[in-house]
């Protein structure tokens, strides 16, 4: 494998050659639909027949790019050309097999776009590791005066082609160009999606936790006290069960339940963790942060603000326009389109945030597997002479509560364990030993949470990430800080991560920074978890565009060490 190289081609071609099931992360971002022209370098044959001698005489119709973009001209490395006048080429097809050559990103039409994006990443799926991950940054587009729908279309084809979609992550960009578009809101934001191969998968969410907040933890401090305080009961079998008292419990809540100490888990984890085959997180949910939502419900106390008035697609902004700067109108700037809720508006809608919810604890069984306690209930069951309908009666059910107890594990209605109390009385029924008396019938206590996870909070998937300046001739180069986080949660520490479509090469400089621990360079600053990990990560790019591939290696050449290059 090129370990720590940038590569030059068809991405589609240079995986061919890197083995199966080889990549443990996949980041990149693909050139958007319809609005940059990057040059003859980055065209490639889409489609057709791979073994016909192809003519591309017939020339696909030009395409009209977005007005308020930048478009890069073919004929020039430096020119931009902006304005709708500018028509860009669609390509050409083979007049014998139909197939395309031309850019990604502008095709004739989003369908043949969306096609393409598919190909790719099934190229992306053979190399990618059953525990690996992809990440697609992708924004939209608009063509005559509609919305595309550009990354959910590709999202869905995807989804259609066997990926499963674990998040939409918003990457609302606060540094945002204005426009002076007056019938809609301006673009403030794009998406980044977090594909993944198989349900159980790698992924360390406490690499990337975030502090609490101090009046968060005060909060739950008082939760725990009260709660426990005005209980003898559960202060007593929570000394017992935990060996602790309360005012120890507190600033380490979760290191003492049971299940923890039985599984030993300590720190990070990933999907396949035993963790995750039970129904919840003894450890609690990782509760969001976000107090900034997208508006998207018609129903939102915040649509109050947007009052139409009277025709010609006027609008009144209620006091929500900036008056920061006076783009394009005398009331201030067009406030985009991700609008900011303060905490207020929740509570008035009657929706309050998981550290405002009660907290409480749960009792908990340490079961043994089903099947064990199936054999067990049928052996003595037959020993005993009863029926199922015998037993039923004796627990005056109607239901099917008593058949789950006599149902094998993987049939099609499953087992049920029966609760301490049946266990007693279906003991006495059945006349059974007293071989799991202990574990069907002794609880502990274990905190069921809305309190926060020791190591932090979930940082949630919307992303407030300012763009940053870039004086390379790339004119789509997002920022280093966008990549930091997918690469601490979704790549082992000595992971292989990959960016098919590099550009500048944006993702492999982020992990080389990562295992340099060069965060000041990163502009994000991780949790102790995240630094205390000896990052030996390797990382690959590709890119079509000569340019660009010297562009990335240039940029990268300061952060590389020989005795990093070979390593792995």
């Amino acid at each position: 494998m090129p370990f720590n190289q940038i590569l030059q081609g068809d991405c589609r071609q240079v995986m061919r050659a890197f083995p199966a099931d080889s990549i443990d992360l996949v980041m990149f971002s693909p050139p958007y639909f319809g609005l940059r022209a990057y040059g003859v370098e980055a065209e490639a044959v889409w489609g057709g027949d791979p073994n016909c001698q192809h003519d591309f005489s017939v020339q696909a119709p030009p395409r009209r790019p977005r007005s308020v973009d930048d478009v890069k001209d073919p004929n020039s490395k430096q020119a931009t050309v902006r304005g709708s006048a500018f028509n860009i080429s669609g390509g050409y097809f083979c007049s014998k097999c139909n197939a395309w050559r031309g850019e990604l990103g502008l095709e004739p039409t989003w369908r043949m776009y969306v096609e393409h994006m598919v190909e790719v990443c099934r190229e992306v799926k053979r190399v990618l590791k059953k525990t690996g991950s992809m990440y697609i940054v992708l924004g939209d587009t608009y063509q005559d005066k509609n919305l595309l729908g550009i990354p959910w279309r590709v999202a869905f084809a995807l989804i259609e082609d066997g990926w499963i979609l674990r998040n939409d992550i918003i990457w609302y960009k606060p540094n945002h160009m204005p426009s002076s578009v007056k019938d809609r809101l301006t673009q403030t934001y794009e998406h980044i999606f977090h594909f993944v191969k198989s349900r159980k998968y790698y992924y360390n969410l406490d690499n990337i936790r975030e502090p609490h907040k101090t009046e968060s933890i005060e909060r739950w401090d008082r939760a725990l006290r009260q709660k426990v305080d005005s209980n003898a009961k559960l202060r007593r079998k929570m000394l017992e069960t935990t060996g602790v008292t309360v005012a120890s419990m507190v600033p380490k809540w979760f290191e003492y339940t049971k299940h923890d100490l039985a599984v030993g888990r300590v720190g990070g984890f990933s999907y396949t963790d035993p963790l995750h085959k039970k129904a919840y997180n003894v450890k609690g949910k990782n509760p969001g942060n976000s107090l900034e939502v997208k508006w998207s419900n018609p129903e939102s106390p915040i649509v109050e603000h947007f009052r139409r008035k009277g025709s010609g697609g006027h609008y009144d902004y209620g006091g929500l326009s900036s008056p920061e700067g006076k783009h394009y109108a005398e009331k201030g700037r067009n406030p985009g389109d991700t609008i900011k809720v303060k905490r207020g508006k929740y509570k008035e809608a009657g929706i309050h945030s998981p550290g405002e919810r009660d907290w409480y604890w749960s009792e908990q069984r340490n079961l043994p597997p089903k099947e064990e306690i199936y054999r067990y209930l049928v052996y003595w069951k037959e020993k005993s002479g009863l029926s199922l309908d015998d037993i039923k009666r004796s627990f005056h059910d109607d239901g099917d509560k008593v058949s789950h107890w006599f149902t094998r594990p993987d049939s099609e209605h499953g087992f049920a364990y029966p609760s301490k109390e049946d266990w007693v009385k279906l003991k006495e029924l059945l006349g059974f030993d007293d071989k799991y008396d202990k574990a069907m019938t002794e609880t502990f206590l274990v905190p069921v949470t809305d309190l926060g996870h020791p190591l932090g909070k979930n940082p949630g998937d919307y992303w407030s990430i300012s763009t940053k300046p870039f004086k390379g001739l790339h004119f789509a180069v997002y920022p280093v800080s966008i990549c930091v986080r997918p690469i601490l949660s979704s790549a082992p520490p000595d992971g292989v991560v990959l960016d098919p479509m590099c550009g500048s090469g944006t993702t492999c400089l982020a992990a080389q920074l990562i295992n340099l621990k060069r965060w000041d360079l990163l502009g994000y600053e991780p949790n102790e978890t995240a630094k205390s990990i000896d990052w030996r990560l390797k990382w690959i790019g590709i890119d079509i565009n000569r340019s660009y591939v010297e562009l990335a290696r240039d940029r990268l050449k300061p952060y590389l060490v020989k005795t990093m290059l070979d390593y792995g």
